[in-house]
């Protein structure tokens, strides 16, 4: 049974690991609602069968969990000022090159 348990520890753990990993890589950050979940099942099964060092794998992915959603605004607020100076940039470009038409 405490081998069972060990287990689960540190499938929780990998499990915690990877969502953190995936969200560099926005072609994988899918991984990171299905992972996350997965390892949180699992750390606190683990938990419950008495594994100590489960605690950590489910606080990384409570944490995986709940950085994209922490993140979302600060992302939009980014994406949202880079197309605001590309469009300033291309007005500003598109003035000068009437300028120099005239």
């Amino acid at each position: 049974m405490r081998k069972a348990s060990m287990v689960l520890g540190v499938i929780a753990l990998i499990l915690a690991l990877l969502p953190l990993v995936s969200g560099w890589f926005l072609m994988i950050s899918w991984l990171i609602y299905i992972l996350a979940p997965l390892g949180l099942i699992f750390g606190i099964i683990a938990i419950v069968k008495k594994q100590p060092k489960a605690v950590v794998a489910t606080i990384v992915c409570a944490v995986a969990l709940l950085l994209p959603l922490l993140l979302d605004k600060t992302y939009e607020e980014a994406a949202m000022k880079s197309v605001d100076n590309a469009l300033n940039m291309t007005i500003d470009a598109m003035e000068s090159l009437e300028s120099l038409g005239e």
